[in-house]
């Protein structure tokens, strides 16, 4: 009645649901009534009593009375899920003989291991000593890799490998040897990459919850392990003893390693490298040398932790003081201009192009592929991105065949800013070469391994397609950037709705009136010039043809007034059929007049509105700011020249001019001929 299942394909496999143990222990489990349901074959060698007879039994009653099970449950620690396992540890006697005992409760079981004890007090009074050392040496590492070369030699010490490595996993999980301490006679791998396959997932997971694990001797035959039910499901993810894939235990022979143990270094919940020893013969580590190594690791990871978040911190610093100068210059002029503010934030971001994207219009900054690749490009970080920051530091394999894509655009950060807006960094491939353990398989292999790599010679390759990566601290700030474009651009759609007509998207009465106090407390008032239109016979149309086509008609005539017009000058819609034009520095009443002329003659042209051509006419009054002029008094002014362009017959246009001199009246027949005077 062997609990669990063989083992599947290596990178399938459930690892954690071993269906024996490694033979230099023993294993009982017990379940929350602390019924023996599963046990390893071996037992009788370590607790004097057989497996059968133990089965199924009362562990209360039938364990030998050295062992104080009511203690051990106590202070076992409990793990579930993606917990990571710890253990209590503690020396029982059994027909007096010393063991060591490990225990830790996985979901509803005890699980309870045995084995020799080793050196015993000496070998924890070394491992005290070894922690101790370690501790004072990590005072002296300012960066992370220092502070895991102070690990590996730790355990170096502490376990005695032939080979010590420390083992740096790279974002795509692929891993690096960064240092390593090795006996005479031993090939080195110091720099020299291992495909992400060597490691798969389900192992990785694995070194994240269970932060140590020893393989003694990889030529053992493992011990079954049989449960009171057959197909019984064990979960063994911490146990010290749990076996080996067949597969891994390949890869160790054709590395010429016979016993191996690993160490997990583990910082805010990711595996961030690991300490790997080999031996080229069988080496057993007691249990609490195992610990030890795994409470040096527990307190490296934590520094290295402290130092990567002082790092990200410092980064972090960085980007929001650029920031915050980027934005503060950008809003001296009011509204933030994207296309003034992408060379600073490709600068803060270290990136070698940008691209911004808004309603149809692309501008770009720095070196961009081109406009084909860049469509690529946006399909596909829309896809991916939904409404959040998108990166890599990869080209996509569905762009590796665009050479312009893999050279300019490796590394991509892509900000969503709401419909049809975006704002893209980029940054160039990186060549590297690379010193690779044996040939690396092809990207996209995705089948099963079901033998293991044979060879670990030195491959050397060229990696292309890839970036700088971007840090989390570039990744954080992009979110902070995005926020940002993401509300100035909601704001400038209020202050444009609040400032625009609805109907026409000119300019409102009260931006009208805005602008007018503005040039008139800004400027030479004789700059400053108002005309004022009033449609004739608007009325009639909308009582003929009714509001919807008179709306249009409105539109056509904002239209040809912004056509008529400068792009210096404010064209608003009062309201109803009036219109107002603030004008500056206009040479003379023979230009303002020639202005308003076309004004007249622009507006009195047929409309075509759907299936009808229509016709009215305009009626404008102009006036020059006086010296002494508020905004009502140039209005009113401008609107005494308007209602007498329309007692003088409509479809013209009078100018105000100083107090007692002559108004300039003009219909658009004659005034036209002075264009020239504008």
């Amino acid at each position: 009645m062997r609990v669990n299942l063989p083992f599947a394909d290596c990178d399938l496999a459930e690892l954690h649901m071993a269906d024996s143990i490694q033979p230099f222990g023993a294993m009982l489990v017990l379940d929350d009534q602390d019924v023996v349901v599963a046990l390893s074959t071996n037992v009788d060698a370590y607790l004097v009593t057989t497996a059968q007879s133990l089965l199924g039994t009362d562990a209360r009653t039938s364990l030998p009375p050295g062992i104080d099970l009511a203690a051990v449950r106590a202070e076992a620690p409990v793990s579930t899920g993606n917990e990571a396992v710890r253990l209590h540890l503690r020396t029982v006697s059994v027909a007096h003989r010393s063991l060591s005992l490990a225990a830790h409760a996985r979901g509803s079981h005890l699980v309870l291991e045995f084995a020799d004890p080793g050196a015993g007090d000496a070998s924890l009074n070394s491992a005290a000593n070894v922690v101790q050392r370690l501790t004072d040496r990590l005072e002296e590492a300012e960066e992370p890799a220092d502070v895991a070369v102070v690990l590996m030699n730790t355990v170096a010490d502490l376990t005695g490998f032939d080979r010590t490595m420390l083992y740096r996993f790279l974002p795509e999980w692929h891993g690096e040897v960064l240092d390593e301490r090795l006996a005479e006679g031993l090939e080195g791998f110091r720099g020299r990459r291992f495909p992400a396959g060597d490691i798969p997932e389900n192992a990785r997971r694995l070194y994240r919850l269970k932060r140590q694990r020893i393989i003694a001797d990889a030529r053992a035959t493992p011990v079954p392990v049989v449960g009171v039910q057959n197909g019984m499901t064990l979960d063994l993810t911490g146990s010290e003893l749990r076996a080996v894939h067949p597969v891994h235990l390949e890869y160790l022979a054709n590395m010429g390693v016979v016993a191996s143990f690993s160490v997990s270094i583990v910082t805010r919940g990711q595996l961030w490298g690991m300490i790997a020893c080999h031996h080229r013969s069988p080496r057993v580590l007691e249990f609490v040398t195992r610990q030890a190594c795994e409470m040096a690791a527990t307190i490296a990871s934590l520094h290295i932790a402290n130092l990567e978040r002082a790092s990200h911190l410092r980064e972090l610093d960085r980007l929001r003081a650029d920031l915050a100068r980027i934005w503060s210059e950008a809003e001296r002029n009011g509204r933030i201009d994207i296309r003034a503010v992408m060379p600073h934030l490709r600068s803060a971001f270290q990136a070698d192009g940008a691209v911004a994207c808004r309603d149809g219009v692309r501008h770009t900054d720095g070196a961009v592929p081109t406009p084909a690749t860049l469509e690529r490009l946006h399909a596909v970080c829309t896809r991916e991105s939904g409404n959040a920051v998108h990166s890599w530091s990869r080209v996509p394999t569905e762009l590796i065949d665009d050479p312009e894509a893999a050279r300019i655009a490796s590394g991509l950060l892509y900000l969503p800013l709401g419909r049809d807006a975006s704002l893209t960094l980029l940054r160039h491939e990186q060549v590297e070469s690379v010193e690779w353990a044996g040939r690396p398989p092809d990207d996209g292999t995705v089948e099963p391994r079901r033998e293991p790599r044979t060879s670990f010679a030195v491959w050397r390759e060229a990696t292309r397609g890839h970036a700088n990566p971007w840090s989390a601290a570039a990744l954080e700030a992009a979110g902070s950037v995005r926020n940002h474009l993401v509300d100035e651009r909601a704001r400038a759609v209020l202050e444009l709705r609040a400032s625009t007509d609805e109907l026409t998207g000119l300019a409102n009465r009260a931006t009208f009136l805005k602008v007018v106090r503005e040039r008139l407390a800004d400027a030479l008032r004789s700059d400053v010039v108002l005309l004022l239109v009033d449609l004739d016979g608007f009325k009639q149309i909308n009582d003929t043809y009714g509001h919807v086509t008179g709306d249009r008609l409105l539109e056509r005539v904002g239209e040809r007034l912004l056509h008529v017009t400068r792009d210096a000058d404010v064209t608003a819609r009062l309201g109803g059929d009036e219109f107002a034009i603030v004008m500056h520095r206009v040479a003379s009443v023979q230009a303002l007049s020639a202005a308003a002329a076309r004004i007249v003659a622009s507006l009195g042209a047929p409309y075509h509105v759907g299936d009808q051509t229509l016709t009215v006419s305009a009626s404008v009054g102009g006036a020059f700011a006086l010296a002494d002029d508020s905004s009502d008094t140039l209005v009113q002014r401008a609107d005494g020249a308007l209602y007498d362009a329309k007692d003088a017959g409509r479809n013209r246009f009078v100018i105000a001019t100083e107090v007692d001199a002559p108004r300039d009246h003009g219909d658009p027949d004659t005034e036209t001929q002075t264009s020239d005077d504008r």
